[in-house]
């Protein structure tokens, strides 16, 4: 249950839980669409999105060399943080 006394709970438990979650990051299987060709058209408008989470997240990642599918992976987990704390807010 959600409330005002426990969001910081709630929310590092949704982020444990979903960060290896296929269907919000992919990051289990490395593939959230499992289709390159998705991944790639998802990617089309995201170039600087894929850019902040290679800097907050892996500084090292090579998107060349990883691919459309792990690159779209590495924006969703960028971005699960903020999409929990939007979630909480609207449920507080």
């Amino acid at each position: 249950i959600v409330t005002k006394q426990n969001p910081d709970k709630i929310r590092n438990e949704l982020y444990d839980r979903l960060f290896n979650e296929d269907s919000v990051t992919g990051n289990a299987s490395r593939s959230y669409t499992m289709n390159s060709t998705t991944a790639e058209e998802y990617l089309v408008t995201n170039w600087s999105l894929l850019k902040e989470a290679v800097n907050e997240l892996n500084p090292d990642f090579n998107a060349i060399e990883a691919g459309a599918e792990a690159c779209d992976v590495l924006i969703r987990c960028y971005l699960l943080d903020e999409a929990i704390d939007l979630a909480l807010k609207r449920l507080l």
